[in-house]
């Protein structure tokens, strides 16, 4: 199984203010301890302020948990194999095996 090559976790959700610039209509998700991975953007296009915020906030909070949620599904899968007998490479196979199989492809070779 291919590994993530990205930063390596954990990764937080930050608030404004810790870094320069207009914060207002952004919400970051950095490694702790060290710098930013992700930012999430407020659209006022589609819905209100308050409304936009707590969405860029609960996309923050699940990027954030993408390093953990990551490790959990490689630990899920490795001494399991898909209840429908299939080899674990069809991502059209409804089991939790092969779905969780095509997330951690989707994560780590793109």
């Amino acid at each position: 199984m291919n590994e993530f090559k990205g930063t390596p976790g954990p990764w937080e959700v930050r608030p404004k203010g810790l870094l320069i610039g207009d914060m207002d209509h952004h919400t970051f998700v950095g490694q702790v301890g060290s710098g930013l991975v992700a930012r999430t953007f407020i659209n006022k296009l589609n819905s209100t302020d308050a409304e936009s915020c707590a969405i860029a906030r609960a996309d923050a909070r699940l990027i954030s948990a993408s390093p953990e949620l990551l490790a959990a599904c490689q630990m899920a899968i490795e001494d399991c194999q898909c209840p429908i007998k299939c080899d674990g490479s069809h991502a059209d196979c409804p089991c939790w095996y092969c779905q969780t199989c095509a997330a951690i492809k989707k994560a780590t070779e793109g």
